[in-house]
């Protein structure tokens, strides 16, 4: 029993730590411009089902979306995808949180030198992305 009872407990701290984590590189995006709003959830949708390149039907069944209908007038923007669903998905398939909640349609346009900057930004920790961040302004003459 307290093997189990410290296995329970290790699993929360982890969980605890990754959310803190989370937070972390959401203040740090928060603080470099990137805003958050539920309006982007129905593009979303759109460009992650054009990332998978598959149907709406053989979406929904990734998602776990209870049927075609609804998920159209999700996409649509008919019907506003909850932020719980929003989270599970992001969760179920490896995005960041708040993925659906921010505008990611420039991300089609980068080229591979810059889409390689974004991958190597994602795994420094906060910090070092502030610092990296008010560097690139510098250089480029947009202040700190």
């Amino acid at each position: 029993m307290s093997n189990q009872n410290d296995f329970i407990a290790r699993a929360k701290e982890r969980l605890q730590s990754q959310r803190e984590a989370e937070q972390r590189r959401l203040q740090t995006a928060s603080e470099h411009g990137v805003k958050y709003d539920k309006k982007h959830r129905a593009e979303n949708l759109r460009l992650l089902r054009a990332f998978f390149d598959v149907t709406q039907e053989k979406f929904i069944s990734l998602l776990g979306v209870s049927s075609q209908s609804q998920y159209s007038k999700f996409e649509r923007g008919e019907e506003e995808l909850e932020a719980r669903l929003a989270r599970q998905i992001e969760k179920s398939i490896g995005l960041p949180e708040m993925w659906f909640d921010r505008d990611n349609a420039n991300l089609l346009f980068l080229s591979l030198v810059e889409l390689s900057l974004v991958n190597e930004i994602r795994v420094v920790d906060p910090e070092a992305t502030r610092v990296l961040a008010s560097a690139l302004k510098l250089l480029t003459g947009r202040g700190a």
